[in-house]
């Protein structure tokens, strides 16, 4: 009732306001942070959904900006050294979600978060290596392909070794072999995309040169 209330009184000033991106911030830090079981499973129904198999990239960008927006308004304590004595506020130039992401995937003591990132790298890293092969069979079978037909002096050399037309069916063959699954096409889509969006919150993160 207090939500909906609370929801109410926003829409009578923004007709496009909602409570949950309102609370969402909050939410995306506690999916980050809370290890508890309850938690665990909230954050793999949000990023992978109900069947629990894909990872969805729209909900990982949902919860980092998320993560970012609690970082930022959350009141930073300061980092107090001690300097012959005195007591003294260290200054950093971290980006306060920079330096939280970074508590998380380095807690000593391991967490979900960190069991979810390395499976998606395990996920990521088989389908990659496979899609590299592939380019590399098939950029083998075109160009000795190519060589073989294009009717020069070359190619009858080429035609007369029986390494090189070896080579080709072998290309060929592999090809076919290391053919990608939908599943692996959509680790790679996922390993692209991700790279993107990291690429973006470091750049956002970054301090400003002269800054």
């Amino acid at each position: 009732r207090t939500f909906s209330s609370l929801e109410g009184a926003g829409l009578r000033s923004d007709s496009d306001y909602t409570i949950l991106d309102e609370c969402f911030p909050y939410m995306a830090h506690r999916l980050l942070t809370d290890d508890s079981p309850r938690i665990r499973t909230a954050l793999r129904t949000f990023l992978y959904g109900s069947n629990a198999e894909q990872l969805r990239v729209d909900r990982v960008e949902e919860v980092i900006e998320g993560f970012r927006k609690f970082s930022e308004l959350a009141p930073q304590e300061p980092e107090v050294i001690d300097v012959e004595g005195e007591k003294i506020e260290k200054e950093t130039e971290m980006d306060p979600m920079m330096r939280e992401a970074l508590l998380v995937l380095l807690a000593p003591n391991g967490n979900y978060v960190q069991d979810l990132v390395v499976d998606e790298l395990v996920r990521i890293i088989d389908s990659s290596s496979r899609n590299l092969l592939l380019a590399l069979w098939k950029r083998v079978y075109l160009e000795t392909e190519e060589a073989l037909k294009d009717g020069s002096a070359l190619s009858g050399l080429l035609r007369a070794n029986p390494a090189v037309p070896l080579l080709s069916r072998f290309a060929q063959q592999n090809i076919g072999l290391l053919k990608l699954s939908e599943e692996d096409e959509h680790s790679v889509a996922v390993a692209e995309r991700l790279l993107a969006i990291l690429r973006s919150q470091f750049a956002t993160a970054a301090p400003a040169e002269g800054a």
